[in-house]
């Protein structure tokens, strides 16, 4: 007897890369338990053991550039979620590592899809296209970015619009990022809290705004399964900006401290910052503290992300209490297996 599959979505199938950093091992973890079937490719290399475990996910390897080999990889594929870049690079690292990384590398990914038929190109980017700014931004702002990261991320950004007649692209603009596998600016707030080395700059009670891990796959799947999202940036932001104490108040009670960590006045640090710019300048080893990381620390970074709840009603739902506990798991667990935060490409 035939089986009656009308009104049955088929099953979408889609291409990750930059499949196994901290965002990517999100995205294809929702997306197989979303009921889709994943490619995932994987730096040569890269660990994969957390993504190995999912079911209906295929893992692949090949260089960011090589268009000929991702173009037969994506052969099926109606999806492809656009992670791969250069992001928490070493300091000196030069621009045209970003440029080839970012740019060439995101050029070739979008050439394979025009190639391969993709539908829909979702391309994972960054509010470092935005200036430094304590002033509230939202995707109407004006782009000016100011690090070599993100100005390959804003000219990748134009590449991504130029194929939006090929295919439905939408970019996701993200803050800082949490959450297990996270290698960046909250790993390395986690580390010097665990470790006793943090202090709170002044009051702790200038704004940060940023977004959970999860929350940031569950969104690239619902643009991905929206048509109004074609053609559009999205900023993609926790429901609620936290204060950096409160930030550190989460941490220090998952990590189980009795005390969270003391506030300095803010010119001390700024001092302590360029006495230490000063050192690592001499002996060539970069300090844990420096003068730009205390601005940052001291500053406000406000982002909007009302936009995608306005259009496409989509709802962060993670919250700070609970995904800094799943960083601080991340965190113990790869201290456990003896992993550092590599920076590089993800």
């Amino acid at each position: 007897m035939a089986v009656d599959i009308r009104g049955v979505p088929p099953v979408r199938r889609a291409f990750v890369t930059g499949a196994t950093g901290g965002i990517g091992t999100a995205v294809c973890t929702h997306l197989v338990s979303s009921g889709w079937e994943v490619i995932a490719l994987a730096r040569p290399g890269s660990e994969t053991g957390t993504i190995e475990k999912l079911d209906r996910l295929q893992i692949v390897q090949c260089d960011l550039h090589d268009e000929r080999s991702l173009t037969e990889m994506m052969r099926g594929c109606d999806t492809v979620f656009h992670l791969a870049a250069m992001v928490h690079a070493p300091g000196g690292t030069p621009d045209a590592e970003f440029q080839r990384v970012n740019v060439f590398g995101t050029r070739a990914v979008l050439d394979a899809a025009e190639a391969s038929d993709v539908s829909v190109f979702v391309f994972f980017s960054t509010v470092a296209v935005y200036p430094e700014s304590e002033n509230l931004v939202d995707e109407s702002s004006v782009v000016g970015p100011s690090t070599p990261y993100g100005k390959s991320k804003l000219e990748a950004e134009e590449l991504v619009f130029g194929k939006k007649n090929a295919m439905r692209v939408t970019v996701l603009r993200l803050p800082v990022v949490y959450g297990p596998g996270d290698r960046g600016n909250v790993r390395r707030l986690i580390s010097a809290i665990a470790k006793g080395r943090f202090f709170i700059p002044g009051s702790g009670d200038n704004v940060k705004t940023m977004v959970a891990v999860d929350d940031v796959a569950l969104a690239a799947i619902h643009v991905a399964s929206d048509a109004r999202a074609a053609g559009k940036v999205y900023l993609v932001t926790d429901e609620r900006a936290a204060t950096l104490s409160e930030i550190v108040d989460a941490i220090s009670r998952s990590l189980g401290l009795k005390r969270a960590p003391r506030s300095l006045p803010r010119p001390v640090l700024s001092v302590a910052g360029r006495l230490a710019d000063f050192l690592s300048g001499i002996v060539g080893v970069r300090l844990p503290i420096s003068a730009s990381e205390v601005r940052k620390l001291a500053s406000s970074t406000r982002y909007d992300g009302n936009r995608i709840r306005r259009e496409l009603g989509f709802r962060s739902s993670t919250g700070l209490e609970h995904g800094i506990a799943a960083a601080v798991a991340g965190y113990r667990d790869a201290e456990r297996q003896g992993r550092t935060s590599a920076p590089g490409t993800s």
